[in-house]
């Protein structure tokens, strides 16, 4: 991420641009289930744990963790 800081800023734009497509994806899609908390806030969540999650992917960080992870943002969702 701290690549992003040298690039023009028109790189800055798609990147911005693309991760608000892919947000109001989500917000789409958990909209759709029986959750009751804001769509949009939810999408934020979920955005930004599965951006952290691909930085420690490339950190190669053993896929066994990130399974864990994931499986315990599920947990938690579910419970709402």
């Amino acid at each position: 991420m701290r690549e992003l800081s040298v690039v023009p800023d028109e790189v800055h734009d798609i990147v911005s641009a693309s991760l608000e497509g892919v947000k109001r994806l989500i917000a789409s899609n958990i909209a759709v289930t029986s959750v009751k908390t804001d769509p949009d806030l939810l999408a934020d969540i979920v955005l930004t744990f599965f951006t952290g999650l691909c930085l420690e992917q490339n950190l190669s960080r053993r896929k066994a963790a990130s399974l864990r992870k994931i499986d315990g943002l599920i947990e938690i969702f579910s419970r709402m």
